[in-house]
């Protein structure tokens, strides 16, 4: 799992830099959470493909608004 943890940080990193993905923070014991901001659900649906090919997980989904909205 270690090879596989580093791929991922490898991965997401360019997202990061381009402030596709806000942030991500590795949990504790397991897995991370990230924020990822994005224009359309077939966007979000090809990272998190991406990212389920590095690291097998599990996705909890939670949209966000603008509260200006």
């Amino acid at each position: 799992m270690v090879r596989s943890r580093k791929k991922f940080w490898r991965w997401i990193d360019p997202m990061l830099k381009s402030r596709q993905c806000r942030w991500v923070y590795a949990r504790t014991g397991r897995g991370a959470a990230a924020l990822f901001d994005v224009k359309s659900n077939d966007e979000l649906h090809a990272l998190l493909n991406g990212w389920a090919e590095i690291i097998p997980a599990h996705f909890e989904i939670h949209p966000l608004i603008d509260s200006a909205a």
